[in-house]
């Protein structure tokens, strides 16, 4: 039987000096059965076609080295072990290097993104940046596996990178995260989106025209809010609720005068600052300021509650007043 198939193979013009992990081409591990049931046939069969030894493969023997090194690179990212990343290097300097010639393949980042090793995926990102934008096989990149696998720390580490990236599928992460149920990473993202003023990439469609509002309402996506530590105190949320869901009047102000500090001269800007600070001043004193009846008619307990701010533009400087010390009051 085994003679069939090596012929089969042999006329199919299989690659008859690859090697295997160990190092082994298949002309060795026929040279390394020392037992009865050795098969001369299929050795001289290998011999034929021009099989060798590894030893007479100085060339291949080397590419050998760099997989095993390749191997243990792949091993150090799964536990996060950074030391074993530099002693790596420092074996082979550019052993990265040949990684990233890979068009589509699993870097060590997205092995640490996939385990959530952080420390060891912003080194790796420190010494090959361009790890974080690189495909695997199946067109993910580091983020949408850290997504995958809900590690939040570690999307809030990738984010920055680049969210427009997409898969084959031109799923966005926020697709990838939609798809996966993986909510509470979601809520990060859209928190970050909304900051950022990148709203629109809520919309993007995939391969398929689907937005992420389509996705969830069609997957009917409903997920743990993690908020309690027992099954039953764990709440369901949908992620398409969430999704209609804006943000609050204080929030938007405050997001507006972010926005329009960052074309404006310092003069107005320090203006908006003072606005906003004082809106901020201003919802939490009304938290905090009981109604004046419960003071009755003492006036030196309403000290308390009369913070009354004005601002003024002066010279350049932003000035805030209390209306108590105010010389024109």
């Amino acid at each position: 039987m085994s003679q069939q198939i090596v012929t089969s193979l042999l006329n199919c013009k299989v690659e008859i000096n690859s090697l295997n992990s160990d190092g082994l081409t298949p002309l060795d591990i026929t040279l390394l059965d020392q037992t009865q049931s050795r098969n001369q046939e299929i050795e001289d069969m290998l011999c034929s076609a021009g099989a060798l030894e590894a030893t007479s493969l100085p060339i291949m023997a080397n590419c050998t080295n760099v997989l095993r090194t390749d191997q243990r690179l792949n091993e150090a990212a799964q536990v996060g072990n950074v030391d074993a990343l530099y002693e790596l290097i420092w074996e082979d300097a550019y052993l990265l290097d040949q990684i990233d010639r890979v068009p589509f393949v699993d870097t060590p980042l997205h092995i640490a993104a996939s385990m959530g090793h952080v420390n060891f995926a912003l080194e790796i990102m420190r010494l090959k940046p361009s790890f974080a934008r690189k495909q695997n096989q199946y067109g993910f990149i580091p983020l949408h596996l850290a997504l995958q696998n809900s590690h939040t720390q570690m999307v809030l580490r990738l984010i920055d990178v680049d969210i427009n990236l997409v898969t084959i599928r031109k799923e966005t992460a926020l697709h990838v995260a939609a798809k996966n149920n993986k909510l509470e990473v979601l809520k990060v993202m859209l928190g970050w989106l909304r900051y950022v003023n990148k709203d629109d990439i809520i919309n993007r469609k995939d391969d398929e025209g689907n937005i992420l509002l389509h996705i969830s309402i069609s997957r009917k996506s409903t997920v743990h809010n993690f908020g309690g530590q027992e099954d039953s105190s764990l709440a369901t949320v949908e992620i398409a609720d969430y999704l209609k869901r804006g943000l609050i009047w204080r929030q938007k102000v405050l997001l507006f005068f972010y926005r329009s500090s960052l074309s404006i001269t310092d003069e107005n800007r320090n203006a908006l600052l003072v606005v906003a600070i004082l809106i901020t001043t201003a919802t939490f004193q009304a938290a905090l300021t009981p109604p004046q009846d419960l003071w009755g008619n003492n006036s030196n307990n309403t000290d308390f509650a009369t913070n009354v701010a004005a601002t003024g533009i002066n010279n350049n400087r932003t000035v805030i007043q209390d209306s108590q010390h105010d010389p024109l009051s």
